[in-house]
């Protein structure tokens, strides 16, 4: 399982280096979500110090085999695919999962505990990934929910919200949604939506005007909370996979937002070479190629070379990032 991770990761990061140059990819559909533009960021950052901080993802990003609840509930369900939206969700899980999923006496061990003591069968742990993994695809799958199919699925109000937005939602209220979906099909196995779902916080505590540049490999929603005192002039958002900010109680109206990501909020490939902070490759001649890409693309659009303060780890470890950083 660690090979695999390791292998989705370095695919991910390098998603970055080919999408300019894939003639695979889909057409472009939508344009990048910036306000104000290039030119205000450059305005804004001679007089602004410049912050940085580079992940490669955020510390929750998906469902885990350990959240769930009740899995001998939630397999049996979906295997019976009783009513129509149960039945699609059933239609993402391949038919040789359904075959394994049948056998009672994997379903009977699902219902036993497991612990220190009491080792998990491999039948069970590869069934319980499987169930997972179909989960997780579910969650970006932009076409997974209809109003029709799910019209008597008692939703929650912030899901029933986003699912009123239509084709007009991003990347995060989507997956939001069809996390929410399925905590309403599944309420005994499936737990509430993380309050860190997707999210990197940032606090904002500088007396000085702000540049932020935040770099994100996965989607992310940036939540930047700007106390009193301190000024966010203008944001360069970037990293390969769907990025969104919300700059709360932000003094500076319209502080301009330049974005390259690869794509843009809906999930799809915007033209625009991306600017990805955080380069996974144990390659000392890739990570500096990757750094250097990532640093001649902020020095463009700020005519800064130096970072006040630039922090790059893989996920965020607890809590908010503070700008400045945090004396230790």
């Amino acid at each position: 399982m660690l090979v695999l991770r390791n292998l989705v990761v370095a695919i991910t990061a390098a998603l970055c280096v080919l999408i300019s140059v894939s003639a695979a990819e889909p057409a472009v559909k939508s344009k990048p979500p910036e306000t104000g533009g290039p030119a205000a960021l450059l305005k804004a950052a001679k007089t602004a110090e410049l912050h940085g901080i580079a992940v490669y993802e955020p510390t929750t990003v998906e469902l885990r085999v350990r959240d769930v609840k009740d899995w001998a509930k939630l397999i049996t369900t979906i295997r019976d695919g009783k009513g129509e939206a149960v039945a699609r969700v059933r239609e993402y899980t391949p038919e040789e999962v359904l075959k394994r999923a049948a056998e009672d006496e994997i379903i009977e061990r699902l219902t036993q505990p497991t612990g220190r003591g009491m080792p998990e069968s491999l039948k069970t742990g590869i069934l319980k990934n499987d169930f997972v993994r179909r989960f997780n695809e579910i969650l970006d799958d932009r076409d997974f929910y209809d109003e029709k199919t799910f019209k008597d699925v008692a939703l929650d109000d912030g899901s029933a919200y986003l699912a009123k937005l239509g084709k007009t939602r991003t990347m995060h209220q989507t997956a939001r949604l069809h996390w929410g979906v399925m905590k309403a099909l599944f309420p005994d196995s499936i737990p509430d939506i993380p309050a860190d779902f997707r999210t990197i916080r940032v606090q904002v505590r500088d007396e000085k005007e702000v540049v932020l540049v935040l770099s994100c490999t996965t989607p992310c929603f940036w939540n930047v909370d700007v106390k009193p005192g301190s000024k966010v002039t203008g944001v360069i958002l970037c990293g390969c996979r769907a990025q969104e900010i919300d700059l709360f109680e932000n003094p500076v109206k319209d502080a301009p937002i330049v974005y390259r990501a690869a794509y843009a909020t809906d999930g799809t490939r915007l033209p625009s070479e991306c600017l990805d902070g955080y380069e996974t490759s144990e390659d000392p001649t890739r990570k500096f190629k990757v750094r250097e890409r990532f640093e001649a693309g902020v020095k463009e659009l700020t005519e800064k070379s130096e970072f006040v303060s630039m922090r790059r780890e893989y996920a965020p470890k607890s809590g908010a990032y503070t700008i400045p950083p945090k004396k230790k």
